[in-house]
């Protein structure tokens, strides 16, 4: 059985401070978007009665026998006497909805992975600005992450953006609405973990992919390797007809003639592009791809495993394709397809429940039509 260990981090130093009786419920991964944990303490942990938590964001890094697998901030603490602590912590991606974009960032015919570094490179070494409280500027805001790294090479796909100052985009933002909107020239993005240079200390990688990173597994998943699977039919996400802005006026419209050929009811849906810098032809095939990517029902299918020498833990990474072949019953049956990882969930052992491993899988563009 995997030992689990949790140490709370100076997110500003990325020296741990202590380990912490941390009881972790699970932990995930995410593609193109932030990861979760959540976990409890008693309330009378000597960890809780320390002044750690009274100063700056405090960071997790989650060990699996001693190798670094996760690390992100805490993000909130609700806790009581009787009760004990409940935690939640997020991937350390999640600094870049805490970073704001105060000045103007213009990229004409730059490749994106470059533009993604520089975005970084900005939002860890900002400082103060006239007007903002400070005397003078250029004060240094404790803005850098230590141990935050983003992939090397380029994508070799050259984009223009234009983010303004004014307008006060957070990096997150600017990844959504601009660098990740287009699947076919866009790019994917998930955090990366593994051991620092020093004993105990967590590197956090950005990974990037342009259109797509990942690979390719041989390994087909059948019923006999999981220990559930199951999938979810959601109309809650979906649209038939979409609408799309660039926030300035400009309105496209795309609708899926084909549902409604069908009998398929109407659903509707707006996306979002303001901040994306977008020319009209960029705006015309955002708003179809996110029609495409929201045909109803969305269908997310997810199986479960029991890590072992079959599928070691760690084996598939988010933006992964695996291949299915489940002769389940009904809508469960899941033949000869192959889907992405968006989404990993780990559950560590207990009350005799096994460590389970979660994969919930994407929908490609190419199993939606057009």
């Amino acid at each position: 059985m995997a030992d689990y260990r949790a140490l709370a981090v100076d997110a500003a130093t990325g020296l741990a401070h202590a380990e912490v009786p941390l009881t972790i419920s699970s932990f995930s991964y995410c593609l193109n978007n932030i990861g979760q944990l959540t976990g409890s303490f008693p309330a009378d942990a000597y960890f809780a009665a320390e002044d750690v938590f009274q100063g700056s964001v405090v960071e997790l890094s989650v060990l699996r026998d001693d190798v670094p697998v996760w690390n992100g901030p805490i993000t909130n603490l609700d806790g009581s006497r009787r009760g004990g602590w409940s935690l939640t912590a997020r991937e350390a991606s999640w600094w870049l909805t805490k970073r704001t974009i105060e000045e103007d960032k213009v990229y004409v015919s730059e490749d994106i992975f470059d533009i993604v570094r520089d975005l970084v490179d900005y939002m860890t070494s900002k400082v103060s600005t006239a007007g903002d409280g400070y005397a003078s500027p250029g004060t240094d805001l404790l803005a850098a992450l230590p141990r935050f790294f983003v992939t090397a090479g380029l994508a070799g796909v050259a984009k223009s953006y234009s983010f303004y100052g004014s307008a006060r985009h957070k990096i997150d933002e600017a990844f959504e609405n601009a660098l990740v909107a287009d699947p076919d020239t866009g790019l994917d993005w998930r955090m990366d973990y593994g051991p620092g240079a020093h004993r105990q200390t967590c590197d956090r990688t950005l990974t990037l992919g342009s259109p797509s990173l990942g690979e390719t597994h041989d390994l087909e998943l059948r019923e006999h390797l999981l220990y559930d699977y199951g999938r979810v039919l959601d109309w809650e996400r979906s649209a038939n007809r979409a609408h799309g802005t660039d926030g300035s006026g400009k309105v496209v419209t795309k609708q899926n003639t084909g549902s409604t050929d069908s009998g398929f009811a109407l659903l509707e849906d707006v996306f979002d592009f303001s901040g994306s810098g977008a020319a009209d032809v960029d705006l015309v095939q955002m708003t179809k791809d996110a029609r495409r990517m929201s045909n109803p029902p969305l269908h997310d299918r997810w199986v479960e495993f029991v890590p072992g020498v079959t599928l070691p833990f760690g084996w598939c990474a988010c933006g992964d394709v695996v291949k299915f072949d489940i002769q389940g019953p009904g809508l469960l049956q899941i033949t000869a397809q192959h889907k992405r990882v968006v989404q990993t969930d780990v559950t560590p052992a207990a009350g005799g429940e096994p460590e389970r491993v979660k994969l919930t899988m994407g929908i490609p563009l190419d199993d939606l039509g057009t």
